[in-house]
């Protein structure tokens, strides 16, 4: 017969069960004041919202045992919630790559519902279930879904936490995680407005850095607005073009490239359309794409496109369009008649020798410095890279030189770099043009940049009318240097070469120049005719670059004198003279003509 319990044994099992009750509540309480404790640390560190969620996840899983943990957040551009964080392991590596759309799934059931699930058993047999093989969930059992909410507000993402044991979650978890699921809501708004903020300040400090210091032509400020674009939205792949006004086509491109090492990424170089979309479509994996125009009034002046694998927010795209209002204001300003012309465009265009004098001084030149005038010019089709960019091809080229103080300066179109070198070291003055030539050729093979580049040599002088003399035979010895160049086109020369090379080459001009060539020799026979001498009054024009008034004092003639001679030329070429846009092929081919 069972013991009979008495009043004072019955209070005393009642006691007992008490204290472990007791005792279970403390545990959840400390554990719950452990996990909030880290979650506030970490709502007070993180810079932002993709760091505070992965430091959440690795809380919750540590706190209630949980064999795995995910939290999707919302993309509003792709209309999708994306895993942005995953527990350490296998799942991370899946980060960004898998989505749900609004009621698929268990996680995409709990954001459509707002309301959370909690699945003691056989998690795959539920009818909501979505399962992805990559992340191995056919192994969970039981697991824990709560939405991440702003009170009276959106659904901002998903809290996912499973276990590969059933009933390895109570009510008190799914409490818990709901409180966590809580403090994430706020801090992601929070991290967002801030980031939002952040952004957008750097966005205005950038743009009034910007407006002190004018882009000198269209490369110089496609290159400014690629490398701002780079550092304010970040991207994988950034092509900023401009747009020829007449017929719409791409005339000027800058390339981004983002950041990966020190050595191979990071560049940004100037090259044809072609050569930039077809990195841009070599990338693996696919990347998305955001293009935004670069509008002024009813004008469309370039492009900005940008590629990347993460899909552009609202966001992204407001920094986007304030960078891309910066870069139509300065192209327009460039593209405007009176504007400011390039450094280099005005020094290839005057002889005037204080306006020459007065250019070089605004760039640092004082009178009596010695200067060495030299023209880079890079194939737009070739594919740059840090290692081979006009900037680097640059400062191979400038290493030649010793006690130099060099000033870069870029044309208004072509890829065209120039170096002025002042304070040539008096060894240096005594170089041979052919050694200089072979210095530098032997730099640039070092470097591996001698594919795709010309370079061309002026002689160094001190007078300020000479400088402008010698960067314009600097510029077309590039120019034959590109023209002559054999695979590789690397061949440099400098201008005292050029009648050496002329008829061995002849047959391998450039359609440009060989055209040039065969009218003007219509104006060899008409001076041989007649007596005259238009072959030396268009040298003396196209070496003037079209200056009627500079060309009219070099020859000693009377400016409506020289108009006529113009327009007989012009009847000769079957061309106008004074409309010619390139002036190196007319350049190069009076050259032909003359020797």
């Amino acid at each position: 017969m069972p013991k009979k319990q008495t009043a004072g044994s019955l209070a005393g099992g009642l006691h007992a069960a008490d204290v472990e009750l007791l005792h279970e509540s403390l545990r959840d309480a400390e554990r719950r004041a452990a996990l909030l404790t880290q979650l506030i640390e970490a709502l007070n560190q993180s810079r932002d919202a993709l760091t505070l969620l992965q430091r959440s996840v690795e809380a919750v899983v540590r706190a209630i045992d949980a064999g795995g943990a995910f939290v999707y957040l919302w993309d509003a551009d792709a209309g999708r919630f994306v895993l942005r964080a995953a527990t350490e392991g296998h799942q991370k590596a899946f980060v960004g790559l898998i989505s749900l759309r609004p009621g698929e799934g268990l996680t995409g059931w709990s954001a459509l519902m707002r309301r959370p699930v909690l699945l003691g058993d056989k998690l795959s047999e539920d009818p909501r279930v979505v399962t992805f093989p990559e992340l191995q969930e056919d192994e969970f059992r039981s697991g824990m879904i709560v939405p991440i909410l702003v009170p009276g507000g959106d659904t901002l993402g998903v809290f996912s936490i499973y276990s590969t044991e059933k009933d390895s979650f109570t009510e008190h978890d799914l409490a818990l995680v709901d409180e966590v699921a809580k403090l994430l809501a706020s801090g992601i708004d929070r991290a967002n407005v801030v980031d939002q903020w952040e952004r957008q300040s750097a966005t205005l400090e950038s743009l009034v850095a910007a407006a002190d210091r004018a882009p000198e032509d269209a490369h110089e400020c496609l290159l400014d607005l690629a490398h701002r674009c780079m550092a304010l939205v970040p991207a994988d792949v950034y092509i900023v073009e401009s747009l020829d006004a007449e017929d719409g086509h791409p005339d000027a491109v800058a390339l981004g490239l983002r950041r990966e090492s020190d050595e191979e990424a990071g560049a940004v170089a100037v090259l044809s359309p072609t050569a930039a979309k077809g990195i841009a479509s070599d990338r693996m994996p696919p990347l998305q794409a955001v293009t935004v125009a670069l509008r002024r009034a009813d004008r469309t002046l370039g492009v900005i496109t940008a590629h990347r694998a993460a899909p552009f927010t609202v966001e992204d795209r407001a920094l986007l369009s304030a960078l891309a209002a910066y870069g139509a204001a300065a192209l327009q300003a460039l593209s405007n008649p009176g504007s400011q012309e390039s450094v280099l465009s005005q020094l290839l265009n005057t002889s005037d020798e204080s306006r020459v004098a007065a250019i070089l001084e605004s760039r640092g030149w004082r009178q009596g410095t010695p200067v060495v005038p030299v023209v880079l010019l890079c194939d737009p089709e070739m594919r740059l890279t840090s290692r081979r960019s006009l900037d680097s091809v640059t400062q191979t080229v400038e290493s030649v030189f010793v006690g130099k103080r060099r000033r870069s300066l870029r044309a208004a179109s072509g890829v065209v770099g120039a170096l002025l070198f002042g304070r040539v070291l008096d060894q240096e003055l005594a170089l041979t043009a052919a050694e200089l030539q072979h210095e530098v050729g032997v730099a640039l093979t070092d470097k591996g940049q001698v594919a795709g580049v010309a370079v061309g040599l002026g002689r160094c002088v001190t007078d300020p009318q000479a400088i402008a003399v010698e960067l314009r035979s600097a510029y077309d010895a590039a120019g034959w240097a590109a023209l002559t160049g054999t695979g590789v086109r690397s061949w440099i020369a400098s201008d005292n070469d050029l009648t050496h090379k002329l008829f061995a080459v002849s047959r391998e001009l450039a359609p440009d120049v060989a055209r040039y060539v065969a009218r003007m020799r219509r104006i060899k026979d008409y001076d041989e005719r007649h007596g005259t001498d238009l072959l030396q009054t268009l040298a003396v024009f196209v070496r003037e670059r079209g200056a009627a008034q500079q060309a009219s004092e070099q020859l000693f003639i009377h400016r409506n004198t020289l108009r006529q001679r113009l327009n007989k030329i012009s009847s000769l070429l079957d061309e106008p003279i004074e409309q010619v846009e390139d002036w190196l092929p007319v350049s190069l081919a009076v050259k032909v003509l003359k020797t």
